[in-house]
């Protein structure tokens, strides 16, 4: 070598491109090259271009890792998830997810070969990833462990070019450009930086700058001996070099439309079968509930086992009317129809139930014995001569009688159901629910109810028995001239002036120890004012049936209603309640009740007039301070005063409806 010269002569022509093999570089050459390319050392490239900006595999070793795990982990989901599920809407998947699985299968297969690529590389290629670098003195482009080096003796110029979310950077050589090199970035800037430290490049000479160009070229050895040959990659071995990205894309997805629709064949045929295996589990030993949800959702989703499931269906719908009906619903033209519907017909007149009857009638799909179920249904019907039997029969859609069953039998029925019920509000409906046609049997139906109450009235005996017919015999008689049985029943609960002069000569007597009623009669009012209307209207329920229907006065009334008058008030009791140890005085609270009726056109009736007696029940000593001191020793509720009066006038008017009972 001589002892001065330029290192590299640029312009010269045609461009040098040689082609090495990296396992044949000599060690220093090769250990250049990884501190480079994969450790970040030096002599590192002015530019690199690695992955689908290169045209080779676009990512890293554990990118496609990760994304066969991951296709591979998608693609049992798609196997899996509502396998054999009857309440998944996916058990058996529609046609739409053949692309999903086509799609997931070529994601896998793309996802191996490349697998198989980089197993490849770590085995036989070079150690850094593939791609284009550009360093000083050469374009050096990687794919595996072959490496395509250009020398950049013959570069005139290198070029900017902006457009797009890349630049590129282009190498003119005498000879023409190169293939651009795709950058993120300032294209222009990035070559003027690449341009000037090429031209930096051209003017070091050996041996003043051999540092300097040690720093520079990975392959110095081999340029400085010119000794290229024996690194140079053997024609045999050209068919190593790994196929465009693209290529493989092809192949995955080719892979992908072969397997990807028969794994979603065979997923929905192996879901199948699984979501049959279980319903003939549940017809062997399910419940009916169980095995009937499963039936149907099969129905709806399932490919094959049609026939089996006839069979099995059949065989578990015999041991019921209700199963065997739906059977034959289910399977109307199916192979055992002809024979689950003489069972069927022979059950329900075996049974000669109307229910059964229904059941049969219910639905006309397979049936063979219409007619005659139709007739036993209503023959059953007119033995029970009832509104239900004869709405079951309309219920279950018989036809061949059912004008006769809705113009005369049903109504018929349902006016002497009425009348047994002196339900008088019903056969008022009824009238208007089937037309004049009946007003005359209604009319004379309300009249039969009155006429039994009346009489049930003449039969009481006593004192009791002359105020309910004092009250109760015109308040009938009014009603059955009406047609309507609407009474409005008015309670109310006052205080009045002498209750409240009783009050004040206690509290003179007795000072501080009597605890007067004060407020507690406005909080009591409404609650004794409505246990004394329920009362009433059980009892008179239970005596006058539907024959007299109470409301209250605060629903809105027509003026020729009725009423039925319930005045109550509050009595002072001759002699308080005194405790013996505390001196607590409390007055002895009784209720006053008037009962009357008033009949527009015709005024009121005498009244019933009863008093509650004096408690029998309420101690006073439980309000002591020795007796709390007890209760609270034996851990029993605590009396409290302000109790007191609310439990008075709470008893006093239980007491009143039993004071009732003989009038109502």
């Amino acid at each position: 070598m001589r002892s001065s010269h330029q290192y590299r002569s640029a312009g010269a022509e045609p461009r040098i491109v040689r082609v090495l093999d990296f396992d044949r570089l000599p060690d220093i050459v090769r250990e250049r090259l990884v501190r480079g390319l994969a450790e970040g050392g030096m002599p590192a490239p002015l530019l690199r271009v690695e992955g689908d900006a290169a045209g080779t595999i676009p990512g890293s070793r554990r990118f496609w890792l990760g994304a066969g795990i991951t296709s591979g982990f998608v693609w049992l989901l798609l196997w899996f998830v509502q396998f054999g599920d009857f309440d998944g809407n996916f058990a058996v998947q529609p046609r739409v997810f053949v692309l999903l699985h086509a799609l997931v299968v070529s994601l896998l297969a793309l996802a191996v070969i490349v697998h198989v690529y980089f197993r490849r590389s770590k085995d036989e290629g070079a150690p850094f990833p593939s791609g284009r670098y550009l360093f000083s003195l050469d374009l050096v482009e990687v794919r595996g462990r072959i490496l395509t080096v250009t020398s950049l003796a013959t570069l005139r110029r290198v070029e900017g070019r902006t457009g797009g979310r890349r630049g590129e950077v282009i190498l003119v050589f005498g000879d023409g450009e190169a293939a651009p090199l795709r950058v993120l970035g300032d294209a222009t800037e990035l070559a003027g930086e690449a341009q000037a430290a090429i031209d930096e490049a051209t003017r070091l000479v050996l041996p003043d700058d051999q540092p300097a160009i040690e720093r520079i070229d990975p392959f110095f050895e081999l340029r400085v001996a010119d000794d290229w040959a024996s690194a140079a990659h053997a024609a045999e071995e050209k068919n190593s070099r790994v196929p465009a990205f693209r290529w493989l894309v092809l192949a995955s997805a080719s892979v992908g439309a072969l397997l990807g629709p028969a794994s979603w064949f065979a997923r929905n045929r192996l879901s199948d079968a699984s979501m049959f295996s279980q319903i003939r589990e549940a017809g062997e030993r399910g419940s009916d509930d169980e095995f009937a949800r499963k039936h149907m959702q099969y129905i709806h989703m399932g490919l094959r086992h049609r026939s089996e499931l006839d069979d099995i269906a059949f065989e578990r719908a015999k041991r019921r009317v209700e199963s065997l009906a739906a059977y034959l619903s289910m399977y109307h033209d199916g192979k055992h129809a002809a024979e689950a519907d003489e069972l069927l017909f022979g059950m329900v007149k075996k049974a000669d139930y109307l229910p059964t009857y229904g059941i049969y009638l219910a639905d006309e799909r397979g049936r063979r014995h219409l007619d005659e179920v139709d007739d036993a249904m209503f023959a059953a019907a007119k033995r029970n001569d009832s509104p239900f039997a004869y709405r079951q029969y309309l219920e279950a859609h018989g036809k061949k009688n059912e004008a006769k069953v809705r113009s005369e039998l049903l109504p018929k029925a349902e006016i002497v159901d009425a009348r047994q019920k002196q339900d008088v509000t019903e056969l008022r409906a009824i009238e208007r629910r089937y037309g004049s046609r009946w007003a005359e049997e209604v009319s004379e139906s309300i009249h039969h109810v009155y006429a039994d109450r009346l009489d049930l009235l003449r039969l009481r005996k006593g004192s009791g028995g002359d105020d309910a017919r004092a009250i109760f015999r015109p308040l009938l008689t009014a009603l059955e001239m009406k047609g309507d049985p609407k009474v409005v029943l008015d309670v109310d609960f006052i205080l009045p002036n002498a209750f409240l002069d009783a009050e004040m000569g206690l509290m003179h007597k007795h000072g501080t120890r009597y605890h007067p009623v004060g407020q507690v009669f406005w909080k009591s009012e409404k609650d004794v004012e409505e246990r004394i209307f329920h009362s009433i209207v059980t009892r008179a329920r239970g005596t006058f049936g539907g024959a007299v229907q109470f409301q209250s006065s605060t629903e809105k009334a027509a003026p020729d209603v009725p009423r039925l008058v319930v005045s109550m008030s509050l009595v002072s009791g001759s002699e308080p309640f005194v405790s013996t140890e505390d001196g607590h005085v409390f007055n002895d609270v009784r209720i006053r009740l008037e009962m009357h009726a008033a009949i527009p056109g015709e005024g009121s009736t005498p009244s019933f007039v009863t008093t509650t007696g004096r408690s029998t029940e309420f101690l006073p000593n439980d309000y002591d301070s020795s007796s709390k001191r007890l209760q609270l020793v034996l851990g029993t509720p605590e009396k409290l005063l302000e109790d007191v009066y609310p439990t008075l006038l709470r008893k006093a008017s239980e007491e009143l409806g039993e004071l009732l009972a003989p009038v109502l």
